[in-house]
């Protein structure tokens, strides 16, 4: 292994970054699920294509765009640039009532922070061990989350743990 110090390269020279936001890139990636399909546990593949243009504007040409493979199948968000809750719905609204991603968020006990836009993929928040745990609509643990000791972790949105109960208060449930 080399040990030269000198081959490191900083973030800044790896990546297109301008006013500490990065710009010009693309990026692609899949994660392997599962999700219930007309009452069977099976594989799916959902796909995420994200794209930040090269612009110093707010209101740009970014795109996200995710779909879901399963069965022979592959259902595609519009990729309307609402975030990646907003693609995901699209996706589940497709997929119907009986038919659901298993992963955190899709459950019943996660949801996202009210200071934050749902598009920040990552910043959901399992609720499962809080008093806001059996709370049936959007907005979950609104109230405690100016307290400093309030206990709630973050989760990713894929992960799947042993508590998963899918969600009721979205349009397709």
């Amino acid at each position: 292994m080399n040990s030269d110090l000198s081959q490191i390269f900083s973030f800044h020279d790896m990546l297109p970054y301008f006013q500490h936001v990065l710009h010009d890139f693309e990026i692609q990636f899949w994660v392997p699920m599962e999700m219930v399909h007309r009452g069977e546990i099976i594989s799916a593949t959902l796909n995420c294509n994200a794209r930040i243009a090269n612009t110093n504007d707010w209101d740009n040409d970014d795109t996200l765009k995710i779909s879901v493979e399963f069965a022979a199948t592959t259902l595609a968000s519009p990729g309307n640039d609402q975030g990646f809750e907003f693609e995901l719905w699209w996706i589940q609204k497709q997929l119907g009532g009986d038919s659901h991603l298993i992963g955190c968020t899709n459950c019943r006990f996660s949801d996202y922070p009210p200071y934050f836009n749902s598009a920040m993929m990552g910043d959901l928040v399992c609720f499962v061990d809080t008093e806001f745990k059996n709370v049936d609509s959007r907005g979950k643990g609104h109230e405690c989350w100016h307290q400093p000791d309030s206990k709630y972790v973050t989760v990713q949105e894929f992960h799947k743990c042993a508590h998963f109960e899918r969600t009721r208060y979205w349009p397709w449930t």
